[in-house]
């Protein structure tokens, strides 16, 4: 045990696995974060279809756009081994596309408490 510490502060991540399970986790994050984006997107194009409802669409958008800015901060950030303090691309890139697509799915979640019937709302 001892020598695994020691060789992970040397550098020598490889030899435990934790440079696939950490590139493995970089490509599902990208995945994932396309596909909020992509929610995003929908509900702003609904919004927009349905509702006749610009101000929200625009909201929804803008979520989406954050999403996929923090895709490219991760590929970008990743490249170049920009950190912010000592906090890695990934883990500022995760931050703010959750809070962004929590803020997308909130305001869709009140848009739906208000418009009431949500069986009406699904059959449109």
């Amino acid at each position: 045990m001892a020598r695994m510490g020691h060789d992970s502060a040397r550098g020598n991540v490889n030899a435990y696995g934790e440079t696939t399970t950490a590139t493995i986790h970089f490509v599902f994050v990208l995945l994932f974060f396309i596909c909020l984006a992509a929610v995003s997107f929908l509900f702003a194009s609904r919004d927009r279809k349905i509702k006749q409802d610009l101000p929200t669409a625009e909201i929804q958008l803008t979520c989406g756009t954050i999403i996929l800015a923090a895709v490219v901060w991760i590929i970008v950030g990743g490249l170049l081994r920009i950190n912010i303090w000592e906090l890695k691309p990934i883990y500022v890139a995760e931050v703010a596309a959750f809070w962004a697509f929590g803020c997308s799915w909130l305001i869709k979640g009140f848009w739906l408490l208000q418009a009431g019937n949500l069986a009406d709302i699904l059959r449109s």
